[in-house]
């Protein structure tokens, strides 16, 4: 059977819902609607003013002591500024409407029901928000210019280099796990400082899920004949991601670093809510509901990330 097709104008009528009122139905049931919200706990939430929030940063890193005797004058320092960005929130809105005919004749009590998905839409359109700024992370700048997954980001002294959070483009494997484990146990601060972090989750998408449990979950090393002990066994936790549209890209991160590494924001002037519609649309509508919000979701640095775009 072909996909029903309907006018869709916004507004529940007799005419577009003629089910609701045909007596030959014996029975009408509600499809229900569950968001799986998963993108939310990897983001820093704040309330801001306006619809520009330009973030910036100061660090309290100082450089090393060097030697020096007590009649020299003291060698001084200082702590460096640092990368900034400016994210733009946009206003967003929908509505829903139904008329006072579509309410008097219904015999199945659904309208209220078929109406309460409109704040649902809010969370569906966060969900894809969150997950964009993964879809496109390899491509996408953060603050400091380069990609927010990139092999050249440099560090904010200009003396300390750069750093890097992209993995080889390779299968994840318990060879790739222990690679990208490695390099982030290597990284360092702003100033070239030894800066450490703990693989501790390792994020995939849903085609990935039975790998990344056979390479953490297996006792021995798996996709090898030599049947060695994985040292790594169990050591990160698996965090299953289904809005990730790349079937082969994992992604590493350190759980416990501080927000600012995470570098996961979104900034909400408007919080979502569902009101009343009052407006006058000229015909007989018995009630309306309009949701609005404002927000910005996005990303400056991922320092506390690793990623690969796999194989």
């Amino acid at each position: 059977m072909a996909a029903p097709t309907l006018a869709l104008s916004g507004t529940l009528n007799r005419q577009t819902y003629a089910e609701l009122f045909d007596r030959t139905f014996d029975l009408i049931e509600l499809r229900e609607e569950k968001v799986p919200t998963q993108g939310e706990r990897f983001f820093n939430k704040k309330q801001v003013p306006r619809l520009d929030h330009k973030m910036g940063s100061m660090g309290r890193i100082l450089d090393l002591p060097v030697e020096s005797e007590d009649e020299d004058d003291v060698p001084m320092t200082q702590p460096m500024t640092g990368y900034n960005k400016t994210f733009t929130l946009l206003p967003f809105r929908n509505g829903i409407k139904v008329t006072r005919k579509m309410v008097e004749l219904d015999q199945w009590d659904m309208i209220q029901a078929m109406m309460g998905g409109l704040f649902n839409t809010y969370k569906w359109k966060l969900e894809y928000q969150y997950s964009n700024v993964f879809n496109t992370a390899f491509t996408t700048a953060g603050a400091d210019g380069a990609n927010l997954f990139s092999d050249s980001h440099n560090h904010i002294d200009g003396s300390a280099g750069t750093w890097d959070n992209l993995e080889a483009a390779a299968e994840l494997s318990a060879d790739t796990y222990s690679t990208m484990r490695l390099n982030m146990r290597n990284r360092t601060n702003e100033k070239g400082y030894v800066q450490p972090l703990m693989l501790n989750e390792l994020v995939v998408v849903n085609d990935l899920e039975r790998k990344a449990k056979e390479v953490l979950g297996s006792v021995r090393t798996a996709d090898t004949d030599l049947n060695n002990e994985f040292a790594f066994h169990g050591e990160s936790n698996i965090v299953v991601w289904d809005w990730l549209t790349s079937t082969t890209a994992f992604f590493g991160r350190d759980a416990k670093a501080p927000t600012i590494d995470q570098g996961l924001y979104e900034f909400v002037q408007a919080p979502a809510e569902v009101m009343d519609n009052t407006s006058d649309f000229g015909i007989d509508i018995l009630f309306a509901r309009r949701l609005r919000f404002a927000n910005a979701v996005g990303a400056t640095d991922l320092k506390a990330w690793n990623g690969s775009v796999g194989a």
